[in-house]
């Protein structure tokens, strides 16, 4: 995946918070049905990085991170994708996961 891949797909690009340390870039996409959002993804691009102790290398990668909602007291689930998913492979889980019917809107309309 690139930026440009993300962006295809519908995701907006906004600025990494202080706290996020060295994510380079990060992109938004809301989810949404007739009903509601039910929830959004955010990715983070992370530069290469080298582990202080160990020297390893890690090479530019993109984190998915996803909030959702359990049903009915409507307490925030997280959930963190590392790189090795693709984002299709996010896309597909995260559906099977809202079909379960154990999650709710982060908002309706």
């Amino acid at each position: 995946m690139t930026d440009k891949d993300f962006l295809d797909n519908g995701f907006t690009e906004f600025e990494p918070s202080p706290f996020d340390g060295e994510v380079e870039a990060c992109f938004q996409k809301i989810y949404k049905d007739d009903v509601g959002e039910k929830y959004s993804v955010i990715v983070k691009k992370w530069g290469d990085f080298k582990h202080p102790y160990t020297n390893e290398v890690f090479p530019l990668g993109y984190e998915y991170n996803i909030q959702l909602y359990k049903k009915e007291e409507h307490d925030a689930v997280d959930l963190l994708f590392h790189n090795s998913w693709e984002l299709k492979e996010v896309e597909e889980y995260l559906e099977k996961l809202w079909q379960t019917g154990l999650f709710d809107y982060s908002e309706k309309f």
